[in-house]
């Protein structure tokens, strides 16, 4: 579907492609396909007809851990309520908080420490022309087999909440190197230092 060859995604999957702060299955994949495999691009792929999103939709209690999961989902809805509410064709309903869940989780990537603390690693010192990972949305149509690009720029989103989520900056900001060796560590302590007194 995405053209690449096996092994050249790394992937994560479950119930609603939520990317949520306490599942330390997917923070523990972004954590290690960021920073040990050195992944660029960061993909959230939902998908049209989704059972979790069609569940999150009944006023019904599925029971146990599910239930749970459910919950995060019916918050998504919460957040975008005037929009969902105003769409009367359930079918069209669905397609739509398909792709806002898409949106949501896009933005859980962006808040978490991993990516934060890439993104302006790589900002800060230059190695990339764009801080990376990049995040994108995607939605796969089942009955077509077709993949699309979500049509919203997630980085503007992003950008527009960055002064309630953003942890780091480049300038100032405490990083935390846990993928770094204590070389690369000192040396930009040292450098750092030395552009203090250079400023002075």
């Amino acid at each position: 579907i995405l053209g690449m060859k096996p092994g050249d995604v790394f992937t994560v999957r479950n119930i609603a492609n939520q990317v949520q702060r306490q599942d330390i299955a997917s923070q523990s994949a972004i954590a290690f396909g960021v920073g040990a495999l050195g992944c660029s691009h960061i993909i959230v792929c939902g998908h049209y007809g989704c059972g979790g999103i069609r569940a999150a939709l009944s006023n019904v209690d599925h029971g146990g851990p599910l239930e749970n999961w459910l919950t995060y989902l019916r918050d998504v809805y919460r957040l975008h309520k005037d929009e969902l509410d105003a769409i009367k064709d359930q079918e069209a309903k669905e397609r739509r908080f398909v792709e806002l869940n898409v949106l949501e989780q896009c933005l859980n990537v962006y808040k978490t420490d991993t990516v934060q603390k890439f993104r302006t690693t790589t900002k800060s010192d230059g190695s990339k022309e764009i801080p990376v990972p990049t995040v994108t949305g995607l939605i796969y149509d089942i009955s077509t087999g077709n993949v699309k690009k979500l049509d919203v720029d997630v980085a503007e989103y992003a950008d527009k909440y960055k002064s309630i989520y953003t942890m780091y900056e480049p300038d100032g900001g405490i990083f935390v190197d846990d993928y770094r060796s204590a070389e690369d560590i000192e040396a930009k302590k040292v450098n750092a230092d030395v552009e203090e007194i250079v400023k002075a």
